[in-house]
């Protein structure tokens, strides 16, 4: 599918990005094509006026690393069967829902989420 940037021809700015062909709203505007939709995964740069630097995929941590990482947490670890740490990771994983990963960045405080299981048997470590 083609898909259409309009930005400002003097600085590069991009104004639009869509896949409705367009004539140019503005005489000091240029119009290009792309196969494909691009502002998903690249960025704009004004100085090539192009789409032209791909996106990062984000960096996850997992909370429960976060939490193996403490050194209260770690003691406390250490001293579990396999047994009980395999039941501690489903709890927690439980417990932190689809929050269990967060952003490089983000705080590791964990606001609760709704609709996880009801057990955490279920939840795979």
């Amino acid at each position: 599918m083609t898909w259409y940037s309009i930005y400002v021809t003097a600085t590069g700015e991009v104004k639009g990005h869509t896949s409705i062909p367009v004539a140019s709203p503005d005489p000091a505007w240029t119009v290009i094509e792309h196969d494909g939709r691009q502002d998903q995964t690249h960025r704009w740069s004004p100085a090539t006026k192009a789409w032209d630097s791909t996106i990062p995929a984000p960096v996850l941590v997992d909370r429960l690393q976060d939490l193996a990482d403490h050194p209260y947490a770690a003691e406390i670890w250490s001293r579990l069967t396999v047994a009980q740490r395999l039941k501690l990771r489903r709890t927690l994983a439980w417990l932190l829902g689809s929050r269990r990963y967060r952003q490089e960045g983000e705080n590791i405080a964990v606001d609760a989420d709704i609709g996880w299981p009801d057990d955490p048997s279920g939840v795979t470590p």
